[in-house]
C-alpha cells in the first residue's frame, strides 16, 4: 500500500533463509526506482507472519541499517 511519505509492506509469510534477501533486496530496490522518493517512513505489518528465523532477523536488521542511511524511518 502506499500513502505519502509512507511504505507499507505487509509480510505475510515466513521470513527464513530462503526469502530473507530477496525481502531486502525488493524494498531497497523499490526505493531506488523512485526517482524522487519521498518515502520518510517504512511501516512493516508482520501482524500475519507466523515464524521468523535467524537469517530473517539478521535480513531486518540489514533492512533497518540500509534505511537509516537514507533517513527512513521504520515502523514495526
Amino acid at each position: 500500500m502506499r500513502v505519502p511519505s509512507f511504505l507499507v509492506v505487509s509480510i505475510e509469510s515466513a521470513i527464513n533463509f530462503a526469502i530473507s534477501m530477496y525481502l531486502v533486496d525488493r524494498i531497497v530496490r523499490f526505493l531506488r526506482e523512485e526517482e524522487e522518493s519521498s518515502v520518510k517512513c517504512i511501516i512493516l505489518d508482520m501482524s500475519a507472519m507466523a515464524v521468523i528465523d535467524a537469517s530473517g532477523l539478521d535480513a531486518l536488521a540489514e533492512l533497518n541499517r540500509v534505511l537509516n542511511k537514507r533517513n527512513i524511518k521504520v515502523q514495526q
